[in-house]
C-alpha cells in the first residue's frame, strides 16, 4: 500500500481517507483480487490512527464488498464479479477524483419522494404523477465542490433507498443490495453545455463556464429503469473512465 499521509487538517473523517486511499489502491491494481491488506495494527501504526478509525474504514470495504475478512488468517482483497466490476465504472466522479490521488466526498443536498411531473416521467419512462424519488447531491475533491447530480428513481421499487446516508454509501452500492434493483447495463452520454445559475452558486463558477454534462440511465436484468442520473461537472475537473462490456 501507498505510504500516504492521511491529512487530519481537512474536515474529512480520517475514516474516510483511509477507506479511500485502499480503496485507490485495490480500483489502481497496487492490491489485487487475493492480496492480504496490512493488520489492524500495522494500518495504525503506517497512518497513525486509532483502532475504531482502521476497523470503521476496514468494515465499509468489506460491506461494499471490495475486502473479505478471513477467520484467522486475515483480510484480503475480494475477487471482483462482473457486477462490481461494472458498478466501479459506474461511480464515474469517484473513480475520476480516486486517479488525480483527490479525496471525494459527497453531501446530500436533499432527498425526497415526489410526484414525478412530465420530465421526470420521461427520464424513468412511466406515467406522469408516478411516485419517485428525486436525490441531489454535491460532490467534492478535496473539500472543492466539483459536481452537482439529480438522482431521480421509481419510488414502488426503491424506496429502501432512503433508509440509507448517500453522503458515504455509493448509490449504487446500495442499489446493488437488492436483485430487483442491481445494476445490468447503463446507458450514458455525455455533452457540453454553460453553467447554469444553481451551478454558479454552489460549484463556484463563472456563468460563462463550460461544463460537463453527463446523463445516465441504468437498468436492471429486466431491463427496467432502476435509476436516472444528470450529473454536472466543472470543466476544470478531468473525467476519466474504464468501459467494462457486459458478457
Amino acid at each position: 500500500m501507498r505510504q500516504q499521509k492521511l491529512n487530519k487538517s481537512l474536515s474529512v473523517p480520517l475514516y474516510v481517507q483511509l477507506k479511500e486511499l485502499i480503496l485507490g489502491d485495490i480500483q489502481n491494481g497496487t492490491l489485487t483480487a487475493g492480496d492480504m491488506i496490512p493488520t489492524e495494527h500495522e494500518l495504525m501504526e503506517a497512518y497513525g490512527v486509532s483502532r475504531n478509525v482502521v476497523r470503521q474504514a476496514i468494515g465499509e470495504l468489506v460491506d461494499g464488498g471490495y475486502l473479505i475478512r478471513k477467520k484467522a488468517k486475515g483480510t484480503f482483497v475480494s475477487i471482483p464479479s462482473a457486477n462490481l466490476e461494472k458498478m466501479s465504472t459506474l461511480e464515474l466522479f469517484r473513480e475520476s477524483a480516486l486517479r488525480v490521488g483527490a479525496i471525494p466526498t459527497t453531501k446530500v443536498l436533499s432527498m425526497e419522494v415526489l410526484d414525478a411531473d412530465g420530465e421526470t416521467a420521461a427520464r424513468l419512462e412511466v406515467s406522469e404523477g408516478t411516485r419517485i424519488i428525486r436525490i441531489v447531491r454535491l460532490h467534492y475533491s478535496n473539500e472543492e465542490p466539483v459536481s452537482l447530480s439529480e438522482a431521480v428513481l421509481p419510488y414502488a421499487r426503491c424506496s429502501f433507498v432512503l433508509g440509507h446516508r448517500l453522503q458515504t454509501d455509493s448509490l449504487h452500492r446500495v442499489l446493488s443490495q437488492r436483485y430487483d434493483t442491481r445494476i445490468y447495463r447503463s446507458v450514458r452520454k455525455i455533452e457540453a453545455r454553460l453553467a447554469k445559475d444553481k451551478e454558479v452558486e454552489l460549484l463556484g463558477v463563472k456563468h460563462d463556464s463550460v461544463m460537463h454534462c453527463m446523463i445516465r440511465k441504468s437498468y436492471n436484468r429486466m431491463n427496467a429503469i432502476v435509476e436516472a442520473t444528470i450529473a454536472v461537472y466543472r470543466g476544470d475537473f478531468e473525467l476519466s473512465f474504464e468501459t467494462v462490456q457486459n458478457p
